[in-house]
Protein backbone atom coordinates (compact mmCIF):
# COMPACT_ATOMS: atom_id res chain seq x y z
CA UNK A 1 0.00 0.00 0.00
CA UNK A 2 1.30 3.44 -0.89
CA UNK A 3 2.42 5.02 2.40
CA UNK A 4 1.58 8.46 0.98
CA UNK A 5 -2.15 7.67 1.22
CA UNK A 6 -2.34 7.53 5.01
CA UNK A 7 -0.62 6.67 8.26
CA UNK A 8 -2.30 5.15 11.25
CA UNK A 9 0.27 5.71 13.98
CA UNK A 10 -0.51 7.78 17.03
CA UNK A 11 0.09 10.73 17.39
CA UNK A 12 0.83 11.20 13.66
CA UNK A 13 -2.49 10.10 12.17
CA UNK A 14 -2.65 11.32 8.57
CA UNK A 15 -5.28 10.44 6.00
CA UNK A 16 -6.24 11.77 2.59
CA UNK A 17 -9.45 11.50 0.60
CA UNK A 18 -9.40 9.93 -2.83
CA UNK A 19 -10.77 13.16 -4.30
CA UNK A 20 -7.62 15.00 -3.13
CA UNK A 21 -5.39 12.99 -5.48
CA UNK A 22 -4.83 14.51 -8.92
CA UNK A 23 -4.41 12.13 -11.87
CA UNK A 24 -5.48 8.99 -9.95
CA UNK A 25 -4.88 6.89 -13.07
CA UNK A 26 -1.12 7.51 -12.65
CA UNK A 27 -0.84 7.22 -8.83
CA UNK A 28 0.06 3.84 -7.36
CA UNK A 29 -2.19 2.51 -4.61
CA UNK A 30 -0.85 -1.02 -4.23
CA UNK A 31 2.18 -2.79 -5.68
CA UNK A 32 4.65 -5.59 -4.94
CA UNK A 33 7.95 -4.83 -3.21
CA UNK A 34 11.29 -6.63 -3.38
CA UNK A 35 10.98 -9.05 -0.45
CA UNK A 36 14.68 -9.36 0.53
CA UNK A 37 14.75 -5.59 1.16
CA UNK A 38 11.20 -4.68 2.27
CA UNK A 39 9.04 -6.93 4.45
CA UNK A 40 6.36 -4.48 5.64
CA UNK A 41 3.00 -3.77 4.01
CA UNK A 42 3.77 -0.14 3.12
CA UNK A 43 5.37 0.89 -0.17
CA UNK A 44 7.23 4.16 -0.67
CA UNK A 45 8.53 5.71 -3.87
CA UNK A 46 12.15 4.80 -3.00
CA UNK A 47 11.43 1.10 -2.34
CA UNK A 48 12.54 -1.44 -4.94
CA UNK A 49 9.84 -3.45 -6.71
CA UNK A 50 9.45 -7.23 -6.92
CA UNK A 51 11.51 -9.12 -9.46
CA UNK A 52 9.37 -12.22 -9.82
CA UNK A 53 7.81 -10.95 -13.06
CA UNK A 54 11.10 -9.90 -14.64
CA UNK A 55 14.16 -7.75 -14.11
CA UNK A 56 16.36 -5.47 -16.14
CA UNK A 57 19.26 -3.04 -15.63
CA UNK A 58 18.05 0.11 -13.92
CA UNK A 59 18.10 3.29 -16.02
CA UNK A 60 18.04 5.39 -12.84
CA UNK A 61 21.19 6.98 -11.39
CA UNK A 62 23.17 4.90 -8.87
CA UNK A 63 22.20 5.40 -5.24
CA UNK A 64 18.60 6.38 -5.96
CA UNK A 65 17.21 2.93 -5.23
CA UNK A 66 17.81 0.31 -2.61
CA UNK A 67 19.05 -2.16 -5.22
CA UNK A 68 22.84 -2.47 -4.90
CA UNK A 69 23.19 -4.70 -7.97
CA UNK A 70 21.71 -2.02 -10.27
CA UNK A 71 18.85 -4.29 -11.37
CA UNK A 72 15.18 -3.35 -11.16
CA UNK A 73 11.87 -5.13 -11.17
CA UNK A 74 9.90 -4.93 -14.41
CA UNK A 75 6.26 -5.61 -15.28
CA UNK A 76 5.33 -5.55 -11.56
CA UNK A 77 1.62 -5.94 -10.79
CA UNK A 78 0.27 -2.56 -9.69
CA UNK A 79 -3.17 -1.19 -8.83
CA UNK A 80 -3.78 2.54 -9.29
CA UNK A 81 -6.06 4.91 -7.35
CA UNK A 82 -8.67 4.87 -10.13
CA UNK A 83 -8.97 1.07 -9.82
CA UNK A 84 -7.19 -0.12 -12.96
CA UNK A 85 -4.17 -2.43 -12.86
CA UNK A 86 -1.10 -2.77 -15.06
CA UNK A 87 2.54 -3.80 -14.92
CA UNK A 88 5.07 -1.06 -14.10
CA UNK A 89 8.82 -0.80 -13.63
CA UNK A 90 10.89 1.10 -11.08
CA UNK A 91 11.54 3.94 -13.48
CA UNK A 92 7.84 4.79 -13.24
CA UNK A 93 7.22 3.84 -9.60
CA UNK A 94 10.28 5.39 -7.96
CA UNK A 95 9.26 9.00 -8.40
CA UNK A 96 8.30 11.31 -5.55
CA UNK A 97 5.07 12.38 -7.28
CA UNK A 98 3.66 8.94 -6.32
CA UNK A 99 3.24 10.14 -2.72
CA UNK A 100 2.13 13.72 -3.45
CA UNK A 101 -1.65 14.15 -3.81
CA UNK A 102 -1.41 17.47 -5.67
CA UNK A 103 1.27 16.46 -8.21
CA UNK A 104 0.11 15.66 -11.74
CA UNK A 105 2.58 12.89 -12.42
CA UNK A 106 2.94 13.60 -16.12
CA UNK A 107 5.56 11.28 -17.65
CA UNK A 108 7.53 14.08 -19.32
Amino acid sequence: MNDGLATNTIPDVYRTKLSQWRTPSRKIMLTETYEPKITGPAWGYANPLARRHGQAPSPLPPGRLLTPDKMEGTNVSTVFLDGHAEGVDEGFACDIYQIQPDADGDPL
